[in-house]
């Protein structure tokens, strides 16, 4: 019994020193993200580095456009269920927003089997081999259009 208590405290010793670092804001790599157009917010964030250096950003819900500069705001509503960038490699602040612009609304929604439906895809992640990106998709059934 002593030695689970001990490793317990071994445990507990080491995990708090972990949360003790410290963290800081980088304002130029959240700059890179305050945007007015195209993407503007989302969740489930990913990045991928392709192999000419530019970055691709995987997202779920997301805010496309319909930015209000007056007030800072976005709609209440998400516009997409996921989308992605692609981040260039000479101007970081340059991205490009992929969504599907020939359909209209939450439609829009990049990763899909053919309409949206109930049926929502959420990027888990992604991986690049020579030429080609590939991209893991959760699944959720059940839920509502918006």
């Amino acid at each position: 019994m002593k030695k689970i208590l001990l490793v317990s405290w071994l445990f507990l010793l080491s995990a708090s020193s972990l949360m003790a670092q410290t963290s800081y804001l980088d304002q130029a790599f959240t700059d890179y993200f305050r945007r007015s157009h195209g993407w503007t917010a989302g969740d489930a964030t990913i990045s991928i580095l392709l192999p000419d250096g530019r970055s691709v950003w995987l997202f779920g819900d997301s805010f496309i456009d319909h930015y209000d500069s007056t007030d800072n705001s976005l709609p209440c509503l998400f516009q997409v269920r996921n989308c992605f960038t692609v981040q260039d490699t000479d101007d970081l602040n340059s991205m490009t927003t992929y969504i599907d612009y020939s359909k209209n609304g939450i439609e829009q929604t990049y990763f899909k089997i053919s309409s949206v439906g109930n049926t929502v895809y959420w990027p888990g992640h992604g991986f690049v081999v020579q030429d080609t990106l590939f991209v893991f998709l959760q699944k959720f059934l059940g839920f509502s259009k918006i």
